[in-house]
């Protein structure tokens, strides 16, 4: 009978082993919320070009749908983004436009760019993507105009940034 008591306990004990184990790996797979967003400056053509890269699951629960049913996916996210991104150049703001995404599993790339952009000297940037769906949600930026390269995190109290260059 003790040999039997000893057996369980070591099947109990290794039964709650995995379980802490799968619970751990379920929780680190979301365990943060974040996005990270390039923004860079084509001086030849005026064009600022922004690519930003979501996690899918973040951006499918935020709009709704699912990237499988691409032109609803694409219809939703457009409506998205004009919600939630405004980027004002030296004050005044501009037409940002949404022309796209690429999606994996894991992953969605959206890209947007505004254009005849002359010169900039002050850029206001208001990128509240996933901020409405997830309370931590931190949307890493990277900027580089004119070779000046900053780096700045957006979070839910901080949705706009300003910079001077």
């Amino acid at each position: 009978m003790k040999k039997m008591t000893a057996n369980m306990k070591i099947w109990n004990y290794i039964l709650f082993l995995v379980l802490a184990v799968t619970s751990i790996n379920l929780n680190a797979q979301h365990q943060f919320h974040t996005s990270n967003t390039n923004i860079d400056y084509e001086i030849e053509s005026g064009t600022l070009n922004i690519t930003a890269r979501l996690y899918t699951n973040g951006i499918e629960k935020a709009i709704g749908e699912k990237t499988g049913n691409k032109s609803s996916f694409d219809a939703k996210l457009k409506g998205y983004i004009n919600k939630n991104v405004d980027i004002k150049v030296n004050g005044k703001p501009v037409n940002v436009t949404y022309y796209g995404f690429q999606t994996n599993d894991q992953t969605t790339r959206i890209y947007l760019k505004a254009e005849k952009i002359n010169d900039i000297s002050s850029l206001d940037i208001r990128f509240a993507l996933l901020m409405d769906s997830f309370e931590d949600q931190q949307n890493f930026i990277n900027v580089d105009i004119k070779n000046n390269k900053k780096k700045f995190i957006i979070r839910k109290e901080s949705e706009v940034i300003k910079i001077n260059f």
